[in-house]
């Protein structure tokens, strides 16, 4: 392998200029180009002379993208591109193929299967460090835009959240202080409905504040997820009403007992 330089480098670096790479080819001449010729702009390096190789070299090494041949002895690059694509550590994996094959039919099952770029040997050094920073700011652009939709979701989520506990709440007190106000206390019977809307409406609140702890140690579990824009988390109004049912069936046990 080659030794990183970190001389000639272009002022026009984006954060992803130090990113690792891997090649796979069975081809040593070839691996040697490539290397030289990513390295030369910052680029890490890792090498595989094969299939069986490269899934070593992935599944230690972590690369941030990979250089693919097509027509390898063990696995060729197809086949190996579809595993990487069917386990969820690697589905992501940017992958730019690099072959000798310069039909049409190659270049279109190597993009229709999802490769993100395709490269044809031998190709200009200068082309395939382009070829590798465009594909790696793709990459970058499109996670950026994942988390600020995932940010989004979260911000509207918890909107949603405190809108549902304010409406409880709200509603609860609001009945405890309307009941206050127009029993009178010489009236016996209007006292006890007041005494039972009161506990009713208790329970509401602590429901809905039992609701809230739920939700809290949900999030510090980890077990709150937002996944495509669309949100996977607990449903508080649903717990609320659960918390409510719970709190009134005890209640009804307290009076047989």
């Amino acid at each position: 392998m080659c030794p990183v330089s970190k001389s000639g480098r272009d002022d026009d670096k984006s954060q992803n200029d130090d990113a690792l790479i891997l090649a796979v080819d069975d081809e040593p001449l070839a691996l040697e180009l490539a290397e030289r010729s990513l390295q030369r702009s910052g680029y890490r390096t890792i090498t595989a002379r094969g299939g069986r190789e490269a899934l070593i070299r992935i599944e230690a090494d972590k690369p941030d993208l990979v250089l693919l041949d097509i027509r390898m002895p063990d696995i060729d690059g197809f086949t190996l591109f579809q595993k990487l694509r069917r386990e969820e550590a690697t589905k992501d994996l940017p992958v730019i193929f690099v072959t000798a094959s310069s039909d049409i039919e190659s270049k279109t099952t190597g993009l229709g299967l999802g490769a993100l770029d395709y490269i044809t040997k031998p190709y200009n050094p200068n082309e395939l460090v382009a070829r590798v920073r465009n594909t790696l700011r793709l990459q970058q652009l499109e996670r950026d835009a994942r988390e600020q939709l995932g940010e989004q979701v979260r911000r509207r989520t918890y909107e949603m959240i405190l809108v549902t506990i304010a409406h409880y709440i709200n509603n609860a007190v609001a009945s405890i202080e309307m009941g206050a106000q127009i029993t009178p206390e010489d009236n016996p019977e209007m006292v006890a409905k007041l005494k039972e809307v009161t506990l009713r409406q208790c329970r509401v609140i602590s429901s809905t504040v039992r609701a809230i702890e739920d939700m809290k140690e949900q999030i510090e579990l980890g077990t709150t997820s937002y996944v495509d824009g669309s949100v996977q988390m607990l449903d508080i109004e649903e717990l609320i009403k659960k918390r409510i049912n719970e709190l009134e069936y005890r209640d009804e046990e307290d009076d047989e007992e």
